[in-house]
């Protein structure tokens, strides 16, 4: 499993008698990861809020979602959403995209709310009327 951790070193000085005391602690900050190099397969943390954009290139073109299952209607732009390792873990969100004619794609952008990566995907038509593709967060 793979997990980018930032540290940020900070430092407390003293001077009691002449001498100096130094403590210092690492802050740990995770961030959302795409795994395996496929834009579809990410990480995140709990409580990590995530963003969704699905921007169409024809108009007429919708796209609908599921979470873990659940349908949640037509996307909106952006739709965001919090990693709750308490729920499902892994978290899936399954994007459907509907095409009125022919020729059509959607650009998808993720973000995690601590910076990191930003996994795109681009979704084309390819002859079919409607499309789906499923994201897997896994929640460390």
């Amino acid at each position: 499993m793979i997990l980018a951790i930032l540290f940020r070193i900070v430092a407390f000085a003293t001077v009691p008698h002449s001498l100096y005391f130094i403590f210092a602690y690492l802050e740990v900050l995770s961030i959302m990861q795409i795994r395996n190099n496929n834009p579809l397969d990410l990480t995140g943390t709990d409580g990590e809020q995530i963003s969704v954009r699905a921007v169409s290139k024809k108009p007429g073109d919708t796209v609908a979602f599921a979470r873990d299952g659940v349908p949640g209607g037509v996307l909106p732009n952006p739709f965001t959403f919090t990693l709750q390792k308490a729920g499902k873990n892994p978290t899936v969100l399954t994007l459907v995209f509907n095409f009125v004619g022919a020729d059509g794609a959607f650009d998808i952008h993720v973000n995690g709310s601590g910076g990191g990566p930003e996994s795109f995907f681009i979704f084309n038509q390819f002859g079919v009327s409607v499309g789906a593709i499923s994201y897997t967060f896994d929640i460390l």
